[in-house]
């Protein structure tokens, strides 16, 4: 987490100095990634948006390579957890 927070210090800085929010429009992982490592970089994702008052929105709602919801309807708990911070 600490060297994805490390490479967003310059937009974190500059939007702190003009006194503007952050807003990351769209943000997910590839097709093909392993869900655990899925799961922990959406972790670390969310936590650096929370700590620096960063809005978010997630790439894709349903998707069977990365939604909150699997290709067949069913909700992906873990990936929902991740995303709202439980």
């Amino acid at each position: 987490m600490e060297k994805l927070e490390e490479m967003m210090q310059l937009p974190i800085q500059k939007a702190k100095e003009l006194g503007l929010p952050l807003y990351c429009g769209e943000y997910g992982v590839i097709a093909g990634a392993p869900e655990e490592d899925r799961i922990r970089w959406y972790n670390d994702m969310i936590s650096i948006f929370n700590k620096n008052g960063i809005a978010s929105a997630n790439w894709n709602y349903k998707s069977g390579s990365f939604g909150m919801e699997l290709g067949d309807g069913t909700k992906n708990e873990a990936m929902i957890d991740a995303i709202t911070n439980k």
